[in-house]
């Protein structure tokens, strides 16, 4: 077991998060969603919808009652200048560039006049594909009731009747495990299904490209999130400074402002590494955003690095200052 659930069972059982909640210290507190609606309606990747609408709504009540929200300018400011961080900072950010980021989540954040930041993967926006994991998914509801071994697997897995979200989570991180074999992987299980998904499902899944112009002259901010979401510590170096400045190119010419900012695909510890970051920096990336629990009280030292902390449940004020007590600092 983890020290961070352990300190978050003893935090929980003993009833300390109301104690504790005024005493959490100063640093970036960032807070990352991806889709916003009802993950039990989608043909695809459940585990990708943070939040439904409501919900939505109270994270951001909650987010403004507690801190003080910055945006991405304010961020690259603090990082430029130096400045330890000497209060409770959100900044909150969405990943992948899905439509209901715009249809669902901006009005929201518009009409409550709080910034936020959309990491998109430029090759899918205005497109019809589907992303490897929304397509996975999808396989994994044809495999139902099954038993099936892909090849880079070291045991086979059997499958329920009933597909439900911590299936899809469960297989999806076996999946990732061999990040450099995602794509050979989602080849087996198209062979297996022998099916193709209806063209339909892939209609406005994403974000249009004058969408994102419109986030941006509207108070938000754009940041890059690779241009194909592979998993950037698994490719080689000339692959690597593609999905790089594949995507920041894409986004500056449409935008026209400068993209300094990074999320990394999936995000965890093993999806990125020390070297990328004088990559980074002699692109013009600035910062780079991780998908690990961390608060960042040294942003400075750590602008490569900058952990957030995901939202993927309904809203839960008790479960929410908890895991914000409990994460590393940094």
């Amino acid at each position: 077991m983890s020290f961070e659930l352990i300190k978050r069972q003893a935090i929980k059982q003993g009833r300390l998060a109301k104690i504790l909640w005024p005493l959490r210290g100063n640093g970036l507190y960032c807070f990352n969603f991806h889709r916003i609606g009802d993950a039990s309606a989608t043909s695809f990747d459940p585990c990708v919808f943070s939040c439904d609408v409501d919900n939505f709504q109270s994270y951001l009540n909650f987010f403004k009652a507690n801190f003080r929200i910055i945006d991405l300018n304010e961020l690259h400011s603090l990082i430029q200048q130096g400045r330890p961080v000497k209060e409770k900072l959100a900044l909150i950010t969405f990943d992948d560039g899905y439509r209901d980021n715009y249809d669902v989540a901006y009005p929201l954040l518009k009409t409550m006049n709080i910034p936020a930041t959309f990491f998109v993967t430029t090759s899918l926006v205005g497109s019809n594909v589907i992303p490897w994991w929304d397509e996975i998914a999808w396989h994994l509801r044809q495999l139902s009731g099954r038993t099936f071994k892909l090849s880079t697997w070291p045991d086979p897995i059997s499958l329920p009747q009933i597909i439900d979200t911590n299936i899809i989570r469960r297989v999806l991180s076996r999946i990732k495990s061999f990040p450099a074999q995602i794509d050979n992987q989602l080849k087996e299980l198209r062979a297996l299904t022998k099916k193709e998904i209806p063209a339909e499902l892939s209609e406005n899944l994403f974000v249009q490209w004058e969408h994102l112009k419109e986030l941006s002259q509207n108070g938000m901010s754009i940041g890059a999130h690779s241009h194909t979401h592979r998993i950037l510590s698994s490719l080689k170096t000339e692959d690597l400074i593609y999905e790089l400045t594949e995507s920041k190119r894409l986004l500056e010419n449409y935008i026209e402002k400068p993209i300094e900012s990074l999320s990394y695909p999936v995000g965890g510890e093993s999806t990125y590494n020390n070297t990328m970051f004088n990559l980074l920096d002699d692109l013009g990336y600035q910062v780079g955003f991780t998908f690990r629990s961390m608060v960042t009280r040294n942003i400075k030292s750590h602008k490569f690095e900058l952990g957030r902390l995901s939202i993927d449940r309904a809203f839960n004020k008790e479960f929410l200052k908890e895991m914000i007590l409990t994460a590393p600092k940094i």
